[in-house]
């Protein structure tokens, strides 16, 4: 009897069993499953279990996941993973600290996603102030939390990906606001989602991995449209997946982080090219990986965040090139590492989460010394 190994079903069954190798239950065994739910074990939670958080529709552990077989860890599978073992050594979309630009000055600001409220505070240029709610009702994602400009007016708008559908609140310049369903029918990435504006019309679309393909909603600016394939075969990365324009020409580019390398596929506005190596050896962090533009020229670098420095390959438009340590001494987060422009000079910044905010900004080669940029702590609170 044969067995396919790249079947999606096989992997969310890996992944679900490897999640009660870790200890934890069936997610209809929870008491608030809906009566709605007739599976096996529904409603009947051991005595033992200790709740990680509310129920989770989108569970991995979850028999009544109607997206089950797609394999992917919804925002509690994570936040629950992390509480119990630790956060890693990778940033996870859509559960940390988020850095960008909701009041469209043009420096990002900080952002945390709780479950009561987004919350931020604003870039002054030097540093974040001004601890605020930014949404007057809770706004987060089942399946995600994201922040991108969808509707092309300069500021980054709140994103929830949910199974029925892509919700958002727009930013007004001061809140998240006018929440809307721009998607009534869900798109899910068993490898990862993410928003970015790949065809170059100044929206962030809607980008969903998964194992067989890569697929996009191109973003009209008032709602997400049809669902495209936009890759004819698979592509993610061993380590990582990023899509950011690492060429220039305004338009997000598929970039996955192997163990032997840094491959790109980029887009030509209407799907994603070739696949061809931008590097040959590898080139990823130990506290962190990333992919921003660090010397502003309008293409983005390669970054990895070691235990001793952060280094950096800067784009040349064709390949990932002048490898070079980029700061003075180690600087990473123990909640997370990150890089975006807080100072609003063009140049990608770093940006380290250990309580309070640590910055270390660009000065276009590399990083000048750190600086604690914040007088309170800021990270997210589950």
């Amino acid at each position: 009897m044969g067995v396919d190994l790249d079947s999606t079903q096989l992997h969310a069954v890996v992944v679900h069993e490897f999640g009660h190798t870790l200890g934890f239950y069936h997610e209809q065994e929870d008491s608030a499953t809906p009566l709605s739910c007739t599976a096996a074990g529904a409603r009947d939670m051991p005595a033992d279990a200790v709740a990680a958080g509310y129920y989770d529709q989108l569970s991995i552990m979850n028999y009544c996941n109607n997206f089950w077989s797609l394999g992917g860890l919804s925002r509690l599978d994570i936040i629950g993973a992390r509480r119990y073992y630790g956060a890693g050594q990778y940033n996870v979309s859509g559960v940390d600290s988020v850095f960008a630009d909701i009041t469209g000055d043009g420096r990002a600001d900080a952002l945390v996603v709780n479950n009561d409220a987004v919350y931020v505070m604003p870039s002054t240029g030097a540093g974040f102030t001004g601890f605020r709610a930014a949404t007057s009702v809770p706004f987060y994602g089942g399946m995600g939390t994201y922040f991108a400009d969808v509707n092309g007016d300069g500021r980054a708008d709140g994103i929830a990906v949910n199974y029925e559908g892509i919700g958002v609140m727009t930013s007004n310049g001061t809140n998240l606001t006018n929440f809307a369903y721009w998607s009534d029918d869900a798109l899910i990435g068993g490898r990862g989602m993410f928003f970015a504006d790949v065809n170059g019309d100044g929206g962030a679309d809607a980008i969903a991995v998964r194992d067989d393909a890569v697929y996009v909603k191109l973003s009209t600016g008032l709602s997400f449209g049809p669902t495209q394939q936009w890759t004819s075969v698979p592509f993610y990365g061993e380590r990582e997946t990023f899509f950011a324009d690492v060429n220039g020409d305004h338009k997000a580019d598929g970039i996955v982080i192997d163990d032997s390398g840094i491959g790109v596929m980029l887009s030509t506005g209407s799907g994603f090219g070739s696949y061809t190596w931008w590097t040959t050896a590898p080139f990823y962090g130990s506290k962190a990986t990333a992919i921003a533009d660090v010397n502003g020229d309008g293409k983005a670098d390669a970054i990895a965040v070691n235990g001793d420095n952060t280094y950096v390959m800067t784009s040349t438009g064709s390949a990932f090139t002048n490898y070079h340590a980029a700061g003075g001494a180690a600087f990473y987060g123990t909640r997370g590492t990150y890089f975006a422009d807080y100072t609003g000079d063009g140049t990608a910044d770093g940006i380290a989460v250990s309580g309070v905010l640590w910055g270390q900004s660009s000065y276009g080669y590399g990083f000048n010394y750190p600086s604690q940029v914040s007088s309170v702590s800021f990270y997210p609170i589950n």
